[in-house]
Order: structure tokens, then sequence, then C-alpha cells
């Protein structure tokens, strides 16, 4: 592995420190909606993954969701989701993490996304493949629709609630099982693994959807999109297409190919 790459995993897998096991303090003046979570925790961690990746690569962009977007000075960009599942943490409950990506000239080249209670790195290199602790991972093959576990990131409250809802309510009865994690670095790291087979995700944020978008795609995976670039559907070919016809009177969906910053401002 590039040790660029090497000092990347390293210095996420460091910055989980600062707040797992750890307690918090909730930072409402950083709220950016109304029912937001932020502690003290995600901002020590984002300012620490800030740190270490300007200097791996001085003059870098950063955009993170605790802010610090910042005009670009070369050609790479860190996007950075300090904590993933931040409700989660704050409960006790052990689906949360850590995730990141590079990216040059608009593409996505690297992503690592950590899920500490598990102690699980993931972690995916463009054009080589997608890795669970070293190891080599894939998607989950083709299933009958009824065999296929579909897991859907949280309702979000600026996007259409109503048809969120209707998504759920044409699936409920026609696939195996519906699952909300509530963290969109968990439901990635399933997906790639096989563990899950059809991810559904609602949002427009960077930091939500590119970390796990190289990762799915380089164990297998595909992407749609709907017209609004706000609903995101991974998983094999086969399985999201069989999902997809049941979702045809709810949206329009298409093949995404790349994602670019400029996609996310709403």
């Amino acid at each position: 592995m590039d040790k660029l790459y090497s000092k990347i995993i390293k210095a996420v897998k460091s910055s989980t420190d600062i707040y797992l096991n750890k307690n918090y303090e909730e930072r409402e003046d950083k709220h950016k909606f109304d029912n937001d979570d932020v502690t003290n925790r995600d901002i020590m961690t984002q300012d620490f993954l800030q740190d270490k990746f300007k200097k791996l690569l001085p003059g870098s962009r950063f955009v993170g969701e605790e802010g610090g977007e910042e005009k670009p000075e070369n050609d790479y960009v860190w996007v950075v989701d300090p904590i993933d599942g931040t409700f989660n943490f704050k409960h006790d409950v052990p689906i949360y993490g850590t995730q990141i990506c590079l990216r040059k000239n608009e593409k996505t080249i690297f992503s690592c996304l950590y899920l500490p209670v598990l102690n699980q790195t993931y972690y995916a290199i463009l054009g080589k493949g997608a890795y669970l602790n070293g190891k080599q991972i894939k998607i989950s093959d083709k299933k009958e629709v009824k065999n296929i576990g579909v897991c859907i990131g949280d309702f979000q409250v600026s996007l259409d609630i109503k048809k969120q809802k209707e998504i759920v309510s044409a699936l409920n009865d026609k696939v195996k099982r519906i699952r909300m994690f509530g963290s969109s670095c968990f439901d990635s790291c399933q997906i790639s693994k096989g563990s899950q087979d059809v991810y559904i995700t609602h949002t427009i944020t960077p930091w939500d959807l590119l970390p796990g978008d190289l990762l799915i795609r380089e164990a297998g995976g595909v992407a749609y999109v709907n017209k609004d670039r706000t609903s995101y559907i991974y998983g094999s070919h086969e399985n999201v297409l069989q999902v997809l016809d049941l979702l045809k009177n709810v949206d329009k969906y298409s093949v995404l190919e790349n994602i670019t910053l400029q996609d996310f401002k709403k």
C-alpha cells in the first residue's frame, strides 16, 4: 500500500481515541439544523484530522461536517465526517464511526471508514479494490427480491419526508428485511462486505456519501441516483435493479457515474 494511504489510516484510527468511551458535551451553537447532534468530541476529532491531513498534503483543501470548507489551493480535497452516527454515540449504541476520503481532480482516489467499537478498518483505493482489515471484500451476489436485505439511511428532515416514507412502504412486504442503523459509515461497510444487499440513502452532504461511495464501488457495487440528487441506491447491479422495479411508482433513478462536490450545493 502507498505510504500516504497507510498514514491516513493511522490518523483515522488514532482520531477515534478522542471520542471512544469518552464523556461529551453537546454543542448546540454548532447545530446545522433543528434536532441536530454535534458534540465537543465531533469538533475535536475533526480538528485533529484536519491538522494531520494538512501536514500530509500541505495546501490541500478540507471539507468537514463540522465546518472548515476552504478555497482550493491544489488538486487534493479531503472530505471528513469525524463521528458518523453521533446520535448513536451519544446514546451508547455501538453503531458509529469515522469516515474520510481523499479526492484528486474531482475524483475520489482513497477512502477509509473505521468502526472503532468493532475495530474494523475499511478502505478502498481507486482501481485496486476494497478491503476490511487488509483482506479484500466484495458485495453480495444476486438474490431473489424476497431475500434481499435493504438498509436505509435516516430520514432527512430537510428533504421530502413523504417520499422517503413511500420508499419504505413500497419495499415493506417485498424484500426480506429493512434496517435503519443510523450511520452511513456503518451502512456502507455492511453493503461492501455483503452483510446487506442494497443501501438507500437520502442526503445532500458529501461527507455522508463520498467515503462509502468509493468503498462500495471498489467492492463491486453500482450507484443510482434520483433526478434531484437527494436519494442514492447502492448494491450489485442485479439487486439494485430489482429494488428499483419496486420503486418505479415512487421515484425515477438513473446510473450515477461520478460525483463532484458541486453536486451537493443546495
